[in-house]
């Protein structure tokens, strides 16, 4: 509905499938970037996510992202493919904190890309940093010798 729109500074993220089918209007994705600086070897990686709404039978795919993108200038209309599946969210109970295990090595990483890409038409708002309850990746390691 808004594909020249930019939205990386609204208290929330909405990740929907659509308004009434897959892919019309209402269809959003969400991006997510992580700056990464591991005192070690990455061993495991979950991202953390507030819902700050309604709840959704099934809230979508965590997808890697590859491809450059700017938090000022991704809009829609010009947003990176979400790639290779790395974890699905599943059911989301209102005001629910969800932790999601990733399938991924950060093994070299600097940053981690990522879209929450929606498989139903249950629409989903998820904090953002500004609206006080910031995504989060929780990095486990081993301390290098």
């Amino acid at each position: 509905g808004l594909p020249t729109t930019t939205l990386g500074s609204a208290r929330t993220f909405l990740v929907d499938g659509g308004e009434t089918e897959m892919g019309d209007q209402g269809y959003q994705v969400a991006y997510l970037k992580f700056r990464l600086a591991v005192p070690g070897k990455p061993v495991s990686a979950t991202l953390r996510l507030t819902n700050g709404g309604n709840p959704a039978g099934d809230s979508g795919n965590v997808c890697l992202v590859t491809d450059p993108w700017s938090e000022k200038e991704i809009a829609y209309e010009k947003c990176p493919k979400p790639g290779r599946v790395v974890a699905k969210i599943g059911a989301v109970k209102e005001d629910q904190v969800v932790e999601v295990p990733l399938k991924l090595s950060l093994k070299d990483l600097k940053e981690l890309s990522l879209a929450i890409v929606p498989v139903s038409l249950d629409g989903l708002d998820y904090v953002s940093r500004e609206g006080g309850k910031p995504p989060e990746l929780i990095v486990e390691y081993d301390p290098e010798p």
